[in-house]
């Protein structure tokens, strides 16, 4: 990942304020020793919005064989990372809240290619986790933006959040929720046909904010609504003047897909009563029940 400086995070404990309330960790356990920190947001009361990689990992063609969500008021409840250059959190340490995402319920709303590497995943690095807990449950859900162009979302004002791991900022060790930029909002500076989105300077992220929604608030609304997932950190083959961080933007197509599935998942509300979810952009063929805005 790619920080910028000045810093433009700022660490933060409002964990009831939305939408930060519906931020939560994510824990990948590889394999014993592999154990990985992310970031995710609450889309419905059971399914977290998230970055592909932090279910599969195609540089060693392996699948995560353990996964748990924690919403950030759950934080103090994790055993702390295990040495501040390594600071991981490994799931089933004695006392530790257990996996609660099996491996079936995690799906991939673009073409991500587990039999590949991550270059080529680059355009397609999201996923929906299903979880099987109660937690969740607790914390709140935001809507999405869908885009029927993606070039519309150039210029909009964003935020996110997450957990990341620094070695720059020992207070930024996994168990602190950071919102990016700390004070102000950030912007989309460019977007390309894959469907990806690049952000100006001052959204700073590192590992472990990966999966990290990012949201924009519509104008005549008061509440976010999430755009995409951060995913990247500097991508070299994009001029470092206009781009510095990347995430995946959630088009029309991604959009459908998570929604069809969270639809398939038994015991969850039918996505199609959610009023949170809005479209920007016009499409005859596109949900009815969506906003047209």
């Amino acid at each position: 990942m790619t920080l910028t400086p000045p810093e433009d995070r700022a660490v933060t404990t409002s964990f009831n304020t939305f939408p930060l309330n519906a931020v939560v960790a994510i824990d990948s356990q590889f394999a014993p020793g592999d154990d990985r920190i992310g970031t995710g947001i609450i889309i419905t009361p059971n399914h977290v919005l998230t970055a592909g990689h932090n279910a599969f990992d195609t540089s060693n063609k392996a699948t995560a064989v353990n996964l748990r969500t924690a919403t950030s008021a759950n934080q103090p409840s994790l055993n702390p990372p295990t040495t501040s250059l390594n600071p991981q959190r490994i799931i089933g340490l004695p006392g530790d809240p257990p996996a609660n995402v099996i491996n079936a319920n995690v799906y991939f709303p673009k073409n991500y290619n587990t039999s590949t590497n991550a270059s080529t995943n680059i355009n397609n690095d999201i996923s929906l986790f299903r979880t099987i807990d109660a937690p969740i449950t607790a914390a709140n859900t935001v809507g999405l933006l869908a885009f029927v162009n993606p070039d519309t979302a150039q210029s909009l004002t964003i935020t996110t959040a997450g957990y990341p791991v620094s070695q720059n900022n020992p207070i930024f060790n996994g168990r602190a929720l950071v919102l990016s930029p700390g004070t102000g909002t950030g912007t989309i500076v460019n977007t390309n046909s894959g469907g990806r989105f690049y952000y100006s300077d001052n959204v700073d992220t590192e590992g472990g904010q990966s999966g990290s929604g990012v949201w924009h608030i519509l104008d005549g609304d008061t509440a976010p609504r999430v755009l995409g997932v951060h995913t990247n950190g500097y991508d070299p083959s994009i001029s470092r003047s206009i781009q510095s961080n990347s995430g995946i933007l959630l088009t029309t197509d991604v959009y459908t897909t998570i929604i069809a599935q969270i639809q398939a998942d038994s015991g969850v509300a039918d996505a199609a009563t959610l009023p949170e979810n809005a479209l920007v952009g016009s499409d005859s063929n596109f949900f009815s029940f969506l906003t047209d805005v």
